[in-house]
């Protein structure tokens, strides 16, 4: 029976076209008789094949009929529902006339004019029932005329008297039903009015779904989901849920309208502008919305309430979590609340002080005053804020920076107040450290400089007044640098602490050591005799000094330049005497460090001499006072000129040309070294482009490169920029490093070596042999070529020690796959040699000394003119 049902209910579903609930009944009630008068159409053909041998009129007019019919219902099916009722009643008409003309004695076919007008009132629209009627009862009529041959027989008129008066009782009773569906519908309108004016009128969005379809929504509605009210209606609403929650949505509403229990009140999310995720409370129900059932939903938007849900929770949250102790308590002091932090730092658990006072956590060191002072200030209204000395539930005593704020209500009235407070020991206890810390250094203890110079001023200060000597010594480590960086920071400090103890234990209680920094030492002698202790007491220093250091399981050794200056013949004040003994120190240094140099004034001089030179050096750039002198490069197969070599010069006004030697130092010193670099670098590739056309552009110009030019920040953008500039190719640049520079911050050198060379740039360790580790650096380094530093060559081949180095270097080349050139050659007998050995390139007097950049092209020239020759 259910299947039975389950398919009447898809053969009747009204068409798509069919739009209210109304106008749906009256689809699936037609769709109803056509499909029961279709049946019976069909059962009664079955009877006449059955009955009749012969072919009957009749049997044909059933099968049209029935062929008829079936072309209503399918108009109906397409949505078409006055044309499918007019074609039925039609049908239905013309059957019973056209048998009654057929057979005139069938008076069964006069009774079946009663059918299309009982479809006529059920199926057409009021103002079409009585037209249609009259046209039912004007074509049995004729129909009757016809069969009489003009005139009406008796049982005929009696027919057609019944049909007429069954048609005008049908007319009053759809009369009768209009006015009752008319009042049905005042009423639903009504209804309908005092919804809509409620609806309108809420602050929830009120919405009625039939069907999945939206079929109400008043303005609140729409402003939750970013649309006009009237864009809704006809719309599924489950297109404005949250696709989150669409599935839970629907199936919520199919199993109300179906009639199932599910939960009336619920939370989901909305669709708003923008797609923003609009959180709502539901209140769902069913309802009946013009005669059909349908669901009903009060929707209520919940931000709001959500964000201070949020907020209430992150406030309990921060209350919770604060690394800050808080209580709360009542008016009279009573605790209330207490948060974790409250229980951590005084050892008190919530339920231990919930319902006690503050006062259990007294300690007695502050008086009543102090006490007395806080309750009139936060009764009065005000904040107190107060350092306390507490104690833990343990006995312990503890500092908490507090602060006691009054909580008030709407009318200003008092009623709890909030303490929070924070522990504060560990930072008195770090006050103290600070002390020490502010005037010793962090890594040895040792007093640092503004110590130092106080006591200092206070030894001058004795020393005026006793007429005694006073000694200032300046302590720097030597190669200190080279120990940090191939032994790593770690080691250096760790040395450093253990020098640190050396000179404690080296020097007199009453003196002062201090450390002012990096690997410098600043020493006080207080109360000296005569110079000679102080000499005495230097080589003393040195002697301990001496001694390895054992670190990390190695054994590091190091020794230390001192230079030394006496108060009062070196100076009366603080900072001179601290500057003539740096000054001192670093003609030590110059003398071959390890040892001890009193100040004398020519020192000054030569130190003012420097001083000098460096201001000289610094407008130097700016006065376009350097020069660039280039020197060629060979390759001995082929007699072809590679390229130069770059080579500074300092055009001093005073002094004349200044060799590289007396002004590089100074400019890796004081970092002049890495903007007079770009500008060698800039000027260098410029030049370059005068020759690059020539050869195929096979000639490269080579530049020397400092260690910290390598580690300054942006160099190989500086050359990818230069040679941009210049309009060079990468290949036409090459960049000589001397392995010193390899030695610090290798790895940092080593990605910038990658670098340059992924870009084509040509890389040369310069003066190779002289430095250290040689093999590690060809190993690790992306290396082209090897310079053969001049000093080996100019003994070759007399000297068997530097034959022998040139001959290991050329071989190690080669069998690293790298060019070696040889710098320095000067004899023929140098070229000879060299030439034998497999050396691939040379440079020197021999073939040029080094030409300032105008007398390059007569050299080309020349050079290209005997090579020609030869």
């Amino acid at each position: 029976m259910f299947v039975v049902r389950r398919v009447w209910r898809q053969l009747t579903e009204p068409g798509p076209r069919a739009g209210s609930g109304e106008q749906r009944r009256r689809h699936r009630l037609l769709a109803s008789l056509l499909l029961v008068i279709v049946v019976l159409g069909a059962a009664s053909a079955g009877v006449q094949l059955a009955l009749v041998t012969d072919f009957a009129p009749t049997f044909t007019t059933i099968l049209v009929a029935l062929a008829a019919l079936l072309l209503a219902y399918g108009l109906l099916r397409r949505g078409y529902y006055l044309p499918a009722a007019l074609l039925t009643i039609a049908v239905t008409t013309a059957v019973p006339l056209l048998n009654l003309l057929i057979n005139p004695a069938d008076l069964v076919a006069e009774a079946y004019l009663i059918v299309p007008a009982l479809l006529t009132v059920t199926l057409l629209p009021e103002r079409a029932v009585a037209p249609a009627l009259a046209v039912i009862v004007a074509a049995a009529l004729i129909a009757a005329m016809v069969v009489g041959g003009g005139t009406v027989p008796e049982r005929e008129l009696g027919a057609l008297f019944l049909l007429a008066l069954t048609s005008l009782l049908l007319l009053v009773v759809l009369r009768h039903r209009g006015r009752l569906e008319q009042d049905r519908r005042a009423a639903l309108a009504e209804s309908e009015a005092n919804f809509r004016a409620l609806a309108e009128n809420a602050n929830d969005g009120i919405l009625v779904v039939q069907d999945g379809n939206v079929v109400f929504a008043n303005r609140r509605a729409g402003d939750l989901v970013g649309v006009d009210a009237g864009s809704l209606i006809g719309q599924p609403f489950t297109d404005y849920v949250h696709p989150d929650c669409r599935a839970a949505v629907a199936e919520r509403y199919q199993r109300r309208m179906a009639g199932k229990s599910v939960g009336d009140h619920y939370e989901l999310s909305l669709m708003g502008p923008g797609e923003q995720r609009v959180p709502v409370d539901i209140n769902a129900g069913r309802t009946t919305w013009r005669g059909r059932p349908a669901g009903l939903a009060a929707v209520r938007d919940i931000r709001e309430r959500l964000a201070a849900e949020a907020e209430t929770r992150k406030l309990s949250s921060a209350l919770q979590q604060t690394a800050d102790a808080v209580v709360i308590t009542d008016r009279r002091g009573v605790i209330e609340y207490v948060n974790p932090a409250f229980e951590r730092i005084t050892g008190y658990s919530r339920e231990a002080a919930l319902g006690r006072r503050p006062s259990l956590l007294k300690s007695g060191k502050q008086g009543e005053h102090f006490y007395r002072n806080l309750w009139e200030t936060i009764t009065g209204g005000g904040v107190f804020s107060e350092v306390f000395v507490n104690r833990r539930k343990d006995g312990s005593f503890y500092y908490e920076e507090k602060t006691i704020t009054p909580l008030k209500d709407a009318d200003g009235h008092i009623t709890h107040f909030i303490a929070t407070g924070k522990d504060i020991s560990e930072r008195m206890r770090a006050h103290e450290r600070l002390q020490f810390m502010a005037h010793h250094d962090a890594l040895t203890q040792l007093p640092n400089r503004a110590l130092f110079m106080d006591r200092l001023k206070q030894a001058l200060g004795r020393a005026r007044w006793h007429g005694r000597l006073v000694a200032v010594m300046f302590m720097d480590l030597d190669r200190f640098k080279v120990i940090n960086d191939s032994h790593g920071h770690d080691t250096g400090d760790r040395l450093l602490q253990e020098l640190s103890g050396r000179l404690r234990h080296t020097l007199r209680e009453r003196d002062t050591v201090a450390r002012f920094g990096g690997d410098e030492f600043a020493i006080l002698l207080d109360d000296v005799a005569a110079a000679g202790d102080v000499a005495e007491l230097a080589e003393k220093l040195l002697r301990a000094f001496a001694e390895p250091v054992a670190v990390n399981g190695r054994e590091v050794f190091t020794t230390a330049s001192i230079g030394i200056s006496m108060f009062p013949a070196d100076g009366e004040a603080t900072g001179t005497l601290l500057k003539h003994a740096d000054v001192a120190m670093y003609r030590a240094k110059e003398l071959g460090k390890n040892t001890f140099q009193f100040y004398s004034k020519d020192m000054s001089a030569r130190a003012f001499e420097r001083l000098t030179l460096e201001t000289s050096l610094r407008r130097a750039l700016e006065r376009d006072e350097f020069r660039l002198l280039y020197q060629p490069q060979m390759d001995l197969d082929s007699g072809r000129l590679l390229g130069f070599e770059a080579l500074l010069r300092w055009q001093h006004p005073d002094l004349g040309l200044v060799n590289p030697g007396d002004i590089i130092p100074v400019l890796e010193e004081t970092g002049l070294v890495v903007p007079v670099g770009e500008w060698v670098l800039r000027t260098a590739c410029v030049q370059a482009r005068v020759w690059s056309g020539d050869d195929d552009g096979r000639r490269w110009v080579s530049v020397n490169v400092t260690g910290r030019e390598l580690n300054a920040a942006g160099f190989v953008d500086r050359v990818e920029q230069a040679v941009a500039e210049a309009g060079l190719t990468t290949g036409a640049l090459q960049l000589e490093i001397t392995e010193s520079a390899l030695m610090h911050n290798t790895e940092r050198i080593q990605a910038t070596l990658e670098t340059l060379k992924a870009l084509g740039v040509r890389l040369a360790i310069d003066d190779f042999g002289t430095g250290y580790s040689s093999l590690v650096y060809l190993k690790r380094f992306p290396i082209h070529v090897l310079k053969i530093d001049g000093a080996f060559v100019h003994s070759v081949p007399g000297s068997p020690d530097d034959t022998a180095i040139v001959r290991s270097i050329v071989a190690l080349g080669r069998s690293f796959g790298l060019s070696v050139i040889a710098e320095g050659v000067e004899t023929e007998r140098q070229l000879d040699f060299l030439r034998e050995q497999g050396c691939e390139a040379v440079q020197g007097f021999l073939l040029a000394p080094p030409l300032p950049a105008e007398a390059l092209p007569e050299f080309v020239h020349d050079f290209e003119r005997r090579r020609r020759q030869a």
